[in-house]
């Protein structure tokens, strides 16, 4: 049974991409080696509201339309890995010419949300540098590293 329902599947996808190959999902090309970029996290700072974190970021593009910063910030250490109680993202458009750029963004809470980050407490703090082309999201540099948040 299992297996007539997998190859009628199989034969209705084949169908369907024969049939329309205009409708037929692309795979999106490589493009990490085609445009270099490169970013590095500088620093981290709470907010007055504690809630909210600035996350200073150098980079260096010649295409990519989105910059953005997550960081994560795990509860005291006990044993095993960390679990994430505090989660914040923030996203801006990137200037790209080729010119070394230095943005502070604004990483605000994501999810739930617990209590305030916490001052001198280490956070796992990233970037990433995006391009979108042809529905295709593209990631041409991402960095993360391990902060005291100030």
């Amino acid at each position: 049974m299992l297996a007539t329902t997998l190859g009628g599947v199989a034969a209705l996808a084949a169908m369907l991409t024969s049939a329309a190959p205009s409708t037929a999902v692309q795979a999106c090309e490589k493009m990490i080696r085609k445009h270099p970029a490169h970013a590095r996290v500088d620093s981290a700072t709470i907010g007055g509201d504690k809630r909210t974190l600035r996350v200073k970021v150098t980079y260096q593009c010649r295409e990519a339309t989105h910059l953005a910063v997550a960081a994560g910030q795990p509860p005291a250490a006990k044993s095993g890995a960390p679990r994430y109680q505090r989660i914040g993202a923030a996203t801006t458009p990137a200037k790209c010419d080729g010119k070394r750029h230095t943005r502070t963004l604004t990483a605000k809470p994501q999810g739930d949300f617990a209590k305030v980050w916490q001052r001198g407490a280490p956070a796992t703090v990233g970037a990433t540098l995006q391009t979108a082309k042809a529905n295709c999201l593209y990631t041409l540099a991402k960095t993360s590293k391990n902060l005291r948040l100030r």
